[in-house]
């Protein structure tokens, strides 16, 4: 059985991890000693970090945790296009470069990147002089969001356990990617991963000189994982000097909420500026002080932070997959909501001795207890998650459900590949058919030809069938219009009948069943740009099936003007119910 609501992210969830990660000698529940500004900071170079006035570096869960909504999304704001669209998004780019500005300019030869190096008769090993980390984080429950103290209170309060005196229990204690594949974990990352993970550059920004950290990916992050940013003191400024924390930061850090707070705004922010800190005091004393002092660096730890802070990407694949198999997402949620009851229960009935272990051990108790529970109740898992979607779909979700289709001649198109040019000399025909699809943008219509800038919406169908089957309140699901990965079921808007451009070979020497070639036009094409190709493959005696992408189509102009010569092959008819055709809604590009 899922949980009765698919989506309840609390705001602690956001930013909260635990309060129990290790510091600098993998200690029990580690607390980091407070930092004061100090007052002489004229001269000095900080990392810009002011969420009152949200000057700090994005992405970042911040966001997820000044999001009203509930939907798992980000909050966006007015201040340009980029942060509008942050609202709609369930977590941060896997792909685009992220800046995190500084206060002034900085020596551009203290900044590294480079997560490993090779030392000759050691071999590759963590990089002692690393200053920019992006350390990626594993959760033993699966959810790089929902996972703290307050999340798994709220779970055994829901499942009937018993609390321990306090009246809650710890979060989860994550531990890094890195350190799994150091260490040859089941199921790791190999090394080699992380050679080429990301690229470390300083850049002038806003009129500055060097004054901006940028960092690329070069292979696309994790979806849906936490990331711990930090940057060190080991970076110097203009002037050689080491960079300090921005007065912000470290007041946040070390008033606690104290009366010295800046502004009162800030004060939720203390455990998770701490916490993050935490992690990245653990990396140093468990990965990365090892190699230091081989080489005869001293030791970092939490006074050598200038700036940490997480974010968390989104998904990727989880709305198309679920499009094609709606029970892909139930198995996957009921995968999660399997280890994480795992977890509350062993939080519930060893916290004391619990807390009493190293932050390793606790990671490797939560990741047994997750990981055993899941793989037992695997076969059940899949059996739920089928017989969800199945009951779901017979009650009428509009789930598309991928399944043979008819497609139908557009009229009487079938011509030689030498009439439509003359240049193709294998022996094919040309012709164009048609085949009905579901729709999930706006479709346009005469009296609204711009309806396809609508975006996806989320189902309430679907919606309203789970919180029906659950016994929610009327509109629970979804808990707004977005299409996340916590929620991928699109609302379809309609049908539309997609042209279909094949190109069959008819010479006699090619024998049936022909194989088939399926054509997809790249950015800026359309499905004539298959002809050339499929002409030279139906001399191999393939088929070619070509349709345009969606918001694409032959155009009656190229982008230089000129009339376009495929226009001929646009189809200006959509078939209706009865079968029979009338004039085509869509623009002349989609055509």
């Amino acid at each position: 059985m899922f949980k009765k609501t698919l989506i309840s992210l609390a705001v602690a969830s956001s930013l909260g991890l635990t309060g129990c990660f290790g510091g600098g000698s993998d200690s029990k529940n580690a607390n980091p000693s407070p930092k004061y500004t100090d007052p002489a900071v004229t001269g000095k170079t900080w990392p810009l970090f002011n969420p009152a006035t949200s000057v700090l570096p994005t992405p970042n869960d911040i966001l997820f945790a000044q999001e009203t909504a509930g939907d798992g999304t980000m909050s966006g704001s007015d201040a340009n296009p980029v942060t509008v669209g942050l609202d709609a998004l369930d977590g941060s780019s896997t792909t685009a470069q992220f800046d995190i500005k500084l206060s002034g300019s900085i020596d551009v030869d203290t900044v590294d990147g480079r997560p490993l190096v090779t030392i000759p008769g050691v071999g590759t090993v963590p990089n002692p002089e690393q200053t920019v980390y992006l350390l990626g984080l594993d959760f033993p429950g699966g959810d790089s969001l929902q996972n703290s103290s307050a999340y798994y209170t709220a779970l055994a309060t829901e499942l009937g356990l018993t609390l321990p005196e306090s009246g809650t229990l710890p979060g989860e204690t994550p531990t890094f990617d890195i350190g799994l594949s150091l260490n040859s974990a089941p199921n790791s990352k190999p090394i080699s991963d992380y050679l080429e993970q990301f690229r470390v550059e300083v850049i002038d920004l806003d009129g500055g000189t060097d004054n901006t950290l940028r960092i690329t990916p070069l292979k696309p992050l994790d979806p849906k994982k936490k990331y711990l940013v930090v940057v060190t003191n080991e970076i110097l400024d203009a002037d050689g000097d080491p960079l300090i924390n921005d007065p912000i930061y470290s007041n946040i850090l070390g008033e606690d909420g104290a009366p010295g707070l800046v502004s009162s705004r800030l004060a939720a922010l203390t455990p998770a500026l701490q916490s993050w800190e935490q992690l990245a005091s653990g990396y140093f004393a468990g990965v990365v002080n090892g190699v230091r002092s081989q080489v005869g660096l001293p030791d970092l730890t939490s006074d050598n932070i200038a700036m940490a802070l997480t974010f968390t990407t989104g998904g990727t694949e989880d709305v198309l997959e679920a499009a094609t198999s709606p029970a892909s997402f139930f198995y996957k949620a009921g995968v999660v909501q399997t280890r994480q009851t795992a977890i509350a229960n062993y939080l519930a009935n060893n916290t004391e001795s619990f807390l009493a272990m190293t932050p390793t051990e606790q990671y490797q108790a939560l990741a047994t207890a997750a990981g055993t529970a899941a793989a037992t109740n695997d076969a059940t898992i899949k059996a739920t998650a089928a017989g969800t979607a199945a009951a779901l779909a017979g009650n009428g979700a509009d789930f598309s459900n991928p399944a043979p289709r008819t497609i139908t001649p557009v009229q009487a198109t079938r011509v030689p590949a030498s009439a439509v040019n003359s240049a193709f000399s294998n022996s094919a025909d040309v012709m164009q058919w048609g085949i009905t699809l579901p729709y999930y943008l706006g479709i346009p219509t005469d009296t609204n030809p711009a309806n396809l800038n609508v975006t996806w919406e989320a189902s309430t169908t679907v919606g309203g069938l789970i919180d029906a089957s659950q016994g929610n309140d009327a509109g629970t699901t979804p808990p707004s219009d977005l299409v996340t990965f916590r929620y991928p079921f699109a609302a379809e808007q309609g049908e539309v009948f997609v042209p279909m451009l094949l190109q069959v070979p008819t010479d006699a020497g090619c024998a049936k069943p022909f194989d088939i070639v399926i054509y997809q036009h790249g950015i800026f094409g359309n499905r004539s740009h298959s002809l050339a190709l499929g002409n030279q493959l139906a001399g191999q005696c393939y088929v070619t099936v070509a349709i345009d992408l969606p918001m694409h189509g032959i155009a009656p102009r190229l982008a230089t003007g000129v009339l376009d010569p495929s226009l001929g092959l646009s189809v200006d008819v959509t078939q209706q119910g009865d079968g029979s055709f009338a004039a085509s809604a869509l623009p002349m590009n989609e055509r």
